[in-house]
């Protein structure tokens, strides 16, 4: 296949991407027409509706609020878990999960026996977030 014959397809195919376009612009143009036009023939019934789905978004938003506010929740208590205090730091240390009390007492252990810090520990046994 030639360069000449290459650009032809490309821009053959682009054409038609234009044209389905246009005609998924035309038809939504065409549907929103027609959906104004019965809004005006039929009032009542367009205000009842727009009444269902102003009600309908405001039960939405109710929902999404009480989910963020519940992920929020989930992501405080798993950070707590999560965070140990190092006092040669003076700073917190994130793990990559909540330690069992066998890693607690570990880590006690160790740096009462060695001396080191909790960070470094913690960091020999892989377990810091980086």
């Amino acid at each position: 296949m030639d360069v000449r014959t290459l650009k032809d397809k490309v821009t053959e195919t682009g054409r038609k991407v234009w044209w389905k376009a246009k005609d998924i612009g035309q038809r939504a143009i065409d549907s929103g027409k027609s959906a104004v036009k019965w809004a005006i023939d039929n009032p009542d019934k367009a205000a009842a509706i727009a009444g269902a789905g102003a009600a309908l978004a405001g039960g939405a938003n109710k929902v999404v609020k009480s989910i963020n506010r519940n992920v929020t929740a989930k992501q405080i208590e798993r950070e707590k878990r999560t965070r140990v205090y190092d006092h040669s730091l003076n700073a917190y240390v994130y793990t990559k999960k909540p330690l069992s009390k066998e890693q607690i007492e570990f880590i006690h252990k160790e740096r009462r026996r060695t001396g080191k810090k909790v960070s470094e520990i913690m960091a020999e046994m892989d377990i810091l977030r980086r």
